[in-house]
């Protein structure tokens, strides 16, 4: 009869050492995926976000006939970051952007006939500057153009996305 041979301990300690070494591997890669993957969806949904608002203050920049500064009938200076942006329409109209709130609770905020919150809770506006160009320094209260930059923060993830972008007023 042949003797039927089984695993000796050190046979069996290697085997579980090296199934260790295997699934610790794999189950950092895997941890690191998710990690990975809730991080894109931070930057992707604070990117979306960011670049909501600048659209919707591009379309309103775009449409007005007159930037206006911070306190009515003062001349518009450069630089600074800006609470509020107060723009005057054709049709005699206003539409006001601020920031609304104390860090880390701040929403950008566009105010027209109605009141519309342009950020969502998850996300703080950590910069909202105005940079006017124009042929004078201070500018008058009708720039040739503005740049416009917005920083956006996730509260959770604390992923941060900057937009800056030049808009034209055309006046309408």
């Amino acid at each position: 009869m042949k003797n039927a041979r089984g695993f000796t301990l050190i046979e069996l300690i290697a085997y579980v050492g090296v199934l260790t070494i295997v699934l610790g591997a794999m189950t950092f890669y895997i941890f690191n995926i998710i990690y990975s993957e809730d991080e894109i969806g931070a930057r992707v949904r604070i990117a979306g976000e960011a670049d909501f608002a600048m659209r919707q203050i591009i379309d309103q920049i775009r449409g007005v006939k007159r930037i206006m500064s911070n306190a009515e009938g003062s001349a518009f200076y450069a630089g600074g970051n800006t609470s509020v942006l107060k723009l005057e329409k054709g049709d005699g109209s206003m539409v006001t952007f601020s920031v609304l709130g104390t860090s880390p609770n701040t929403s950008l905020v566009l105010e027209s006939a109605t009141t519309r919150t342009l950020t969502s809770p998850r996300v703080e506006v950590s910069q909202f500057s105005l940079v006017c160009i124009g042929k004078t320094s201070p500018c008058d209260s009708n720039p040739g153009a503005v740049v416009v930059t917005l920083r956006l923060k996730d509260k959770e993830t604390t992923q941060e996305h900057i937009l800056t972008t030049g808009v034209t007023p055309r006046g309408f």
